[in-house]
């Protein structure tokens, strides 16, 4: 697909993170969530990629790929490790790997919300694509803190709901 001598890294990072500026305003996480995800394929060039929630020690759910998948779910181990590594992971032709061929997994954890963002691409990583995919991770954390805005808001606004439904009408009047 790309040259990897040929492809400025330094304007695709710059272009990713102004796209990621755009959806700041955006008030819909499922935009949010597919668009940070199709963007971080188009500019890192990459065959796929996919955004993942760790939701316990168990369960690691698929937010949203841009590739079909055969389940809604990944090894809960997997994201795991690469989470508590705390740095990008390229892991290339594992069984656990979400897309075939190389897999690079950038983990994301904003307070109690913590996952992953994985790319699957051929491209020779080298020092020029290294600094984009370290420029990339830094968007992908603030989209991070978004999302774990919307979620919070979220988990308050049900809590809320269920308490206000539970509460006699005659209580508040």
């Amino acid at each position: 697909m790309d040259n990897t001598a040929t492809v400025d890294w330094q304007k695709r990072a710059l272009h990713f993170l102004l796209s990621l500026y755009e959806l700041k305003n955006e008030k819909d996480i499922a935009i949010i969530r597919s668009r940070t995800t199709c963007n971080l394929q188009k500019y890192a060039g990459a065959t796929a990629a996919a955004f993942i929630r760790l939701e316990d020690v168990v369960t690691a759910r698929i937010l949203y790929s841009t590739s079909q998948t055969s389940s809604g779910f990944i090894d809960a181990d997997y994201a795991s490790l690469a989470i508590n590594a705390g740095d990008i992971k390229c892991v290339e032709d594992s069984p656990q790997n979400l897309f075939p061929g190389k897999n690079i997994l950038f983990p994301v954890i904003q307070g109690n919300f913590s996952g992953i963002f994985i790319i699957a691409t051929h491209i020779t990583v080298d020092d020029a694509f290294t600094t984009f995919l370290y420029q990339v991770w830094e968007g992908l954390k603030g989209m991070t803190l978004l999302a774990q805005t919307y979620y919070s808001f979220e988990h308050l606004s049900t809590r809320y709901n269920a308490i206000m439904s539970a509460v006699d009408e005659a209580i508040l009047f």
